[in-house]
């Protein structure tokens, strides 16, 4: 016969291993800290890349204009404007970026937690399941214990 319960049990177990559990056996396997500035670091990187390729299309953009002012431009103030804005959208990113790993990490965590409850849980119907065969073998369904 069927144990709905552990029927029940083993596919929730599946659905969340087959959905959100590949993510979240990856970010488990980090410590809080770890995960956190693991991907701070990522999202500095990629913010790097991104505003170098924006200020390099920029400049082919204006290259005709910069050719013809080269002498008379302020370059100060142009690198200061562009070294405020990028250090302006790493420090909004970097913050974003913290704040939605940190939740990701929060959330993540209880599901783990009821994952390895499901787990002990199928263990137990699985000893019970051994227990009840070797009784069954040995012989003791008859004795009525």
């Amino acid at each position: 016969m069927i144990d709905q319960d552990k029927l029940k049990t083993m596919t929730q177990l599946a659905l969340y291993e087959k959905k959100k559990g590949k993510k979240d056996f990856i970010t488990y396997s980090y410590d809080r800290g770890d995960y956190i500035r693991f991907q701070g670091l990522k999202t500095a990187v990629f913010v790097t890349l991104a505003v170098i390729a924006v200020i390099g299309i920029i400049l082919v953009w204006n290259l005709n204009t910069l050719i013809q002012n080269f002498d008379v431009l302020d370059y100060g103030r142009l690198f200061a404007i562009a070294g405020g804005s990028f250090a302006l959208i790493l420090f909004l990113y970097m913050y974003l970026s913290y704040r939605q790993c940190r939740e990701e990490y929060n959330h993540m965590v209880p599901r783990i937690r009821r994952y390895q409850r499901g787990i002990k849980k199928l263990k137990k119907h699985y000893m019970i399941e051994d227990k009840q065969q070797r009784d069954f073998e040995k012989g003791e369904w008859r004795n009525g214990q």
